[in-house]
């Protein structure tokens, strides 16, 4: 698995003119959506990272989400920092419980978020900034003992290109036209990214933990939907989630497997995770395609609890299959085919 990845008033004032902007975001406002990792055995921290093509601005997030696990009263961190500034700026984020380890509905659902804390050089919650570079940090988080790991996601807000100005119109001279025919050109049809797979089962698609696979391929047609249109133009990149997707839904009929079964699949979960980290280019671009695919598999409460005691039924962490660079060799298919 690859690695996780001068005066004191002239610094100041490249700060307060460089790092904020009291005004609103300007240009179309788009969403970047961050997520970060910690693993508990072994420890283990993956960072999310974030470099826009030039200095940015963005709004401080007030809350980090917990998509899996909880936050305890633990601390997470997002770094960031602009083209004139050698060191990030930090603004910390706490659990939401008041317990390390939460006990009892109530703290758990206070530990679903870490809330802004502080930041360094006095931004707040729905401040602008101006950043190139972004890292979102989980230091921690709670019930580690029953959580094999944490994730959390920050939802960033940031300016996008802003739109291009209409010319004005140019007065002409008024004169008695030419007759001239115009043929407009009928559009073309949109493709039908779909074409060929089952219809979206809808609501029906989750009354059971298994759903509705109609055409018997191994992964469900809500799912065989959501890679399709994820990934429309790599079949590579389609056909691993795929593999990573079928082994997430095998954990969801299969709750008293034998121990030798059990350590089987944690073996092609990790292959498959290889794979997709050779296809995106990274781990910490793979991380976030592996928890969109799960949210996809897991879209129901009862699905997520079954995932879950499977998870700790699965116990311990088998370590990486592959010397780095090797990763391509996890892909059950070839992964040159376009």
């Amino acid at each position: 698995m690859p690695r996780l990845n001068g005066l004191l008033v002239l610094g100041l004032g490249l700060c307060l003119t460089g790092c904020f902007d009291e005004k609103a975001l300007q240009g179309i406002p788009l969403t970047l959506e961050l997520t970060a990792r910690k693993d508990y055995r072994p420890s283990r921290w993956t960072d999310g990272v974030h470099s826009f093509e030039k200095d940015t601005k963005f709004k401080i997030p007030e809350k980090l989400d917990v998509v899996f696990g909880n936050s305890g009263n633990h601390k997470s961190y997002l770094f960031f920092k602009n083209v004139n500034e050698k060191k990030e700026n930090r603004c910390e984020y706490k659990g939401g419980s008041s317990q390390s380890q939460p006990k009892g509905q109530k703290e758990l659902d206070k530990a679903k978020f870490y809330t802004l804390v502080k930041c360094d050089n006095g931004f707040k919650a729905d401040d602008v900034a101006v950043a190139k570079d972004l890292r979102l940090r989980l230091d921690n988080g709670g019930n580690e003992k029953e959580s094999p790991y944490t994730l959390i996601k920050a939802n960033i807000l940031y300016a996008g290109a802003a739109p291009t100005p209409m010319p004005s119109p140019i007065v002409t001279p008024v004169s008695t036209p030419t007759p001239i025919v115009i043929t407009t050109p009928l559009p073309s049809p949109t493709p039908d990214i779909f074409a060929g797979l089952p219809p979206d089962p809808g609501e029906a698609g989750k009354t059971t933990l298994q759903g509705i696979d109609s055409d018997n391929d191994g992964v469900r047609d809500d799912v065989q939907r959501f890679i399709k249109s994820s990934y429309p133009n790599s079949l590579p990149q389609r056909r691993a989630a795929t593999q990573f997707a079928k082994n997430i839904m095998v954990s969801l009929r299969a709750e008293d497997a034998a121990t030798s079964e059990v350590h089987a699949w944690a073996a092609k979960d990790l292959r498959n995770s290889e794979c997709l980290d050779f296809l995106f280019g990274g781990f910490s671009i793979a991380v976030n395609e592996q928890s969109k695919i799960k949210q996809a598999v897991l879209n129901t409460d009862a699905r997520n609890r079954t995932h879950l005691r499977w998870l700790k039924h699965m116990g311990g962490f088998y370590g990486s299959l592959v010397s780095d660079g090797q990763e391509a060799s996890t892909c059950d298919f070839n992964t040159s085919e376009q």
